[in-house]
């Protein structure tokens, strides 16, 4: 039993010893509550809000490690420690401070956010209106550190920057303001869509680059980093002419590997990007201000390419468009015709001249030719006739069958003479016959002496006269009975 209470001492011993306070995943820590480093060792989510001294280290795990509008400037050591091996997201919001409270340290290098190398470092936001203000002393405000009572440099990992402001500060030659520091190397250094203000510092005669790699001496190993920026605006300050403003840590004295240049490394690139130049930590003006097009070609004030244009494809219609700069640029593509015959138009349909047409673009000789309508053609009516027959009127089109009206028999007419006059009443000439009279019986000549055919006497008066026609009825009478 008292072996057992003894061990259990012993443990909590050690435990209370351990100058560490191991994170709980999901809590909001207020860096002013705490007195030691802040251990992670897994892959949760923390944020820090608040003001302290006490840094955080990423022991292990692929951690996200949001700062809310926080401070951190430790004493001694980085602000943010990520090991070898470990993956960690740094999301910003609002505006957050982290760094080192010492100006000069030459035994123990204190910076804003140490990477080991093999570790990897992605710092974020939702915008560039979200700002991280990183320091180092002896080391990178962002990347690696250097000690320089026994000359000995940590090698740092990749960096990636994405989606908001950082502005990364270092006092010391020593190291870059983002990257290597001592004769240290540094893993790719990533910027995509961000703001970045990268202060080298130096002295009368040396100089570190904003970004890039601390010692370039001529026959040490070249300790550039892989540089790849953007769609972002880069403001990087060096100390003096002796250094790049990306790439090498210069001296003006000794020859280096500097030639106050724009070193990305060997793979780097910079691409829709605007780089900014400075000499002098406190310059309001650029040595020079550098423009990338998509291709990571340099382009003018204007935006177009410095050199020839290139890359896009053109068509017939439209000009190549630069893959560097976005503007048009060379000759047009040639058409593809194809040929097409002439067709006459009819009463109905369109027609077209022989023309040519393009079948990549909207090229086109093509005319068109109204259609016709119809030409309407009048067949006068025929008037029938005696023994003819007529038409009534109709119509046709001179071009096509459409719009016919027939025309349609009218019974031939016959010969009528209703007025008598032995002459067609329809006008044709026709004549007809005139009726032929039965002969009237013969009759003796009448005496012309006056004497009566009836009594064969010469009536002298009136009396005779009356004898005379009283025989004729005798006689009349006479014979109507016989």
């Amino acid at each position: 039993m008292k072996k057992t209470l003894s061990i259990i001492l012993a443990v909590l011993m050690i435990v209370t010893t351990v100058p560490f306070a191991f994170a709980a995943e999901g809590d909001v820590i207020d860096l002013s509550t705490l007195t030691d480093t802040y251990v992670i060792s897994d892959s949760g989510e923390y944020t820090f809000e608040g003001s302290g001294n006490c840094g955080i280290k990423v022991e292990s795990g692929n951690p996200t490690i949001v700062l809310n509008n926080a401070s951190i400037m430790v004493g001694e050591g980085s602000a943010i420690d990520v090991a070898s091996g470990s993956n960690a997201t740094i999301f910003v919001l609002g505006d957050n401070t982290i760094g080192t409270t010492k100006t000069e340290s030459w035994d123990a290098p204190c910076g804003g956010i140490f990477v080991a190398e093999g570790g990897t470092v992605n710092i974020t936001s939702n915008g560039t209106d979200n700002i991280l203000r990183a320091h180092g002393t002896l080391a990178a405000a962002i990347g690696g550190k250097y000690v320089y009572d026994n000359n000995e440099s940590y090698n740092a990992g990749s960096i990636s920057i994405s989606n908001v402001t950082v502005y990364a500060y270092t006092n010391n030659y020593y190291a870059a303001a983002i990257g290597a520091a001592g004769v240290g190397k540094c893993g790719t250094i990533n910027i995509t869509n961000a703001v970045v203000y990268a202060y080298g510092a130096g002295d009368k005669w040396t100089s570190a680059p904003g970004i890039g790699s601390a010692w370039g001496l001529v026959g040490w190993p070249e300790t550039i980093p892989v540089v790849i920026i953007s769609d972002s605006e880069v403001h990087t300050f060096r100390h003096n002419s002796g250094s790049d403003y990306i790439g090498y840590l210069g001296d003006v004295e000794i020859p280096m590997n500097a030639t106050g240049s724009i070193n990305c490394g060997e793979g780097g690139s910079i691409t829709n990007s605007t780089l900014y130049c400075y000499t002098g930590l406190d310059s309001t003006t650029t040595d020079k201000t550098v423009k990338y097009g998509a291709l990571g070609g340099l382009l003018k004030e204007d935006g177009t390419c410095e050199s020839d244009c290139e890359g896009g494809s053109a068509t017939c219609s439209v000009q190549a468009v630069c893959e560097n700069c976005g503007t048009s640029y060379g000759e047009f593509d040639n058409h593809t015709l194809v040929q097409v015959e002439a067709k006459a138009p009819t009463c109905t349909e369109i027609g077209w001249e022989a023309y040519e047409y393009c079948t990549a673009c909207d090229y086109t000789t093509y005319v068109e030719k109204e259609a016709l309508d119809h030409d309407i053609v009048i067949d006068e009516a025929v008037a029938p006739k005696c023994g003819e027959t007529g038409l009534t009127q109709g119509q046709h089109c001179s071009r096509c069958d459409a719009m016919t009206i027939i025309q349609e028999v009218v019974p031939a007419l016959t010969h009528k003479d209703e007025d008598g006059d032995n002459k067609c009443d329809h006008g044709c000439g026709h004549e007809f016959e005139k009726p032929v009279e039965p002969d009237e019986p013969d009759t003796p000549d009448e005496p012309t002496d006056g004497t009566c055919t009836d009594c064969g006497k010469v009536h002298t008066n009136f009396f005779s006269e009356i004898i005379c026609f009283f025989i004729r009825i005798f006689n009349f009478i006479k014979n109507l009975f016989a």
